[in-house]
């Protein structure tokens, strides 16, 4: 692996710990830090470095629509599976309050309830998210994931 690859690498996991800090809750010396507490801009500067990542491996080796579609498949193989796992815990979680929590405080909500309803399900299983279709999804982090796919897809186009 060329060294500049392996510096870019690099960056792109300090920028990674730096965003999962920031979302830490905690009132520790670590994550109480000006850094830390302003980490959330490390989520595009890891996004930029992707895109260069991604554009130098990838540069010459899209050259037809069969080419985009394996690009994508391998793209989507990497990060859906787990968007998925994650949607499945909300789904389980909001059969709870439906069937384990009637009567109970569930945040003065009931369950499948915006923005937590089958639409915000459906977006964000088709990772649609971050088009704008829903103003807030399920899981709505999830919407950097969303992102990434339509930039793929949109880099292998072009």
């Amino acid at each position: 692996m060329p060294a500049h690859h392996i510096a870019l690498d690099s960056w792109r996991g300090l920028a990674a710990v730096l965003v999962a800090l920031h979302h830490f809750v905690s009132t520790g010396t670590l994550t109480g830090n000006a850094l830390v507490q302003n980490s959330w801009i490390f989520v595009d500067f890891f996004f930029l470095l992707s895109g260069f990542i991604i554009a130098a491996n990838y540069k010459s080796n899209i050259n037809s629509g069969g080419d985009l579609k394996n690009f994508m498949l391998l793209r989507l193989g990497r990060l859906w599976p787990l968007h998925i796992v994650m949607l499945a815990l909300w789904f389980l979680f909001e059969l709870a309050i439906a069937f384990l929590a009637k009567g109970a405080t569930t945040g003065g909500r009931a369950a499948f309830t915006e923005p937590y309803d089958l639409t915000s399900l459906a977006a964000n299983i088709f990772l649609v998210q971050s088009l704008g279709l829903n103003e807030e999804t399920r899981n709505w982090v999830a919407w950097s994931i969303s992102t990434e796919v339509w930039t793929y897809l949109v880099f292998g186009v072009l």
